[in-house]
């Protein structure tokens, strides 16, 4: 199998050119693609989701990257009422933001990419009547840039995807 054509989507995937990968080729300008988990592990364990650990920072959000501040730049609010701030200077991949926060957490949340899309999922571990939150601290835009402006259901948080892939056309500078 050299190819697997979705003409309706303008999709093409392929075995890579060295035959040890996938390429994922998208035909049609206008619209993001995504390559998201819906369940299990399928597009991670291929290599091919658009969100993952290794995934630099500085490509996110259209290639505007992931702007931080001097000093902290989240506050994580659990449902116990504890404040966990988080300085993100010197983070250069998902992976990094992801541990960050988890060390910084010290067990009251876990943070992991989402199971089901491409966002960052972040878990409170703790009880209480308060709610999870994030919000900026320092004027810092790493809220926005990590797409956790968003609000938590419950105990998680599951951030929007900022990796969405764009075609290049003409008319994409």
């Amino acid at each position: 199998l050299n190819a697997i054509n979705y003409a309706d989507a303008g999709v093409w995937a392929r075995i890579s050119a060295e035959g040890r990968g996938i390429g994922v080729v998208s035909r049609v300008s206008g619209t993001a693609l995504v390559i998201e988990e819906t369940t299990g592990q399928t597009a991670t364990l291929l290599g091919i989701r658009s969100t993952w650990g290794g995934t630099p920072l500085s490509v996110l959000n259209g290639g505007n990257g992931v702007q931080t501040v001097t000093g902290d730049d989240v506050r994580i609010t659990t449902r116990s009422g504890a404040t966990i701030d988080v300085d993100l200077d010197g983070v250069a991949t998902i992976q990094d933001v992801i541990d960050r926060l988890n060390t910084a957490g010290g067990g009251q949340i876990s943070v992991s990419l989402a199971s089901n899309g491409n966002g960052l999922r972040i878990t409170d571990n703790t009880v209480g009547g308060g709610a999870l939150a994030i919000a900026p601290l320092n004027n810092s835009l790493a809220v926005v840039g990590l797409g956790l402006d968003v609000a938590a259901s419950g105990g998680e948080l599951v951030g929007r995807d900022v990796n969405q892939q764009r075609v290049d056309s003409p008319l994409t500078g």
